[in-house]
């Protein structure tokens, strides 16, 4: 076993005692009281401090009515894209993620291309088979404004009044409030985890 000072101690403790050294080494007397003048005592009068920090607290703010009014599973959606994602072939796929804002179930569509076509026909096989949602909330994706513009261009009073079926309505977030859509990008994350471990 290899001679650690761990086990043994400082190599002076194998020498006979008389080379021991006597005491303590002398401190730089200099540098004990700069060290001095740097303590600063701190004294706090608790009682008085937590009452200032309990009349800063206020009450937290209430959850959008879309995230806790009790409704059907994907009536309220929040919409994102992940990836790519990258075939064997070598083609490239997206992950178009659904995400229920009461439940916060998911479900997951892939598109081969960041069009407005790719996005409707994959809303399309949502709404097939989860049905159509009453609210959409997406960011400012580029093929998201696009499918919501080509929805604007529909006769909706026409549909509504055929079909009963009344319009989606989609809410975007601000382009510079990108923690808004937090409630679908942590669900998003949690995707990709999975997938890229």
């Amino acid at each position: 076993m290899l001679i650690s000072r761990w086990w043994e101690g400082p190599l002076w403790l194998r020498e006979s005692p008389e080379y021991w050294p006597l005491g303590e080494t002398p401190g730089d007397s200099e540098e004990v009281e700069l060290e001095r003048k740097k303590l600063k005592v701190v004294n706090m009068d608790l009682s008085r401090d937590i009452g200032i920090f309990k009349s800063m607290s206020s009450e937290p703010t209430p959850l959008p009515p879309d995230r806790v009014t009790d409704c059907a599973p994907f009536e309220i959606v929040g919409i994102d894209l992940a990836g790519p994602l990258f075939l064997k072939d070598g083609k490239k796929v997206w992950i178009t993620l659904f995400t229920c804002a009461v439940y916060r179930a998911i479900h997951l569509e892939l598109v081969n291309s960041l069009t407005s076509d790719a996005f409707l026909l994959a809303l399309r096989c949502f709404i097939a088979r989860r049905g159509r949602p009453r609210t959409i909330y997406c960011d400012n994706g580029t093929n998201f404004r696009g499918a919501f513009n080509d929805l604007l261009k529909l006769n909706w009073s026409k549909i509504v009044e055929e079909t009963r079926t009344p319009k989606i309505l989609w809410k975007f977030i601000p382009h510079t409030a990108a923690w808004w859509g937090g409630w679908w990008e942590s669900l998003v994350r949690t995707v990709k985890e999975l997938f890229f471990f």
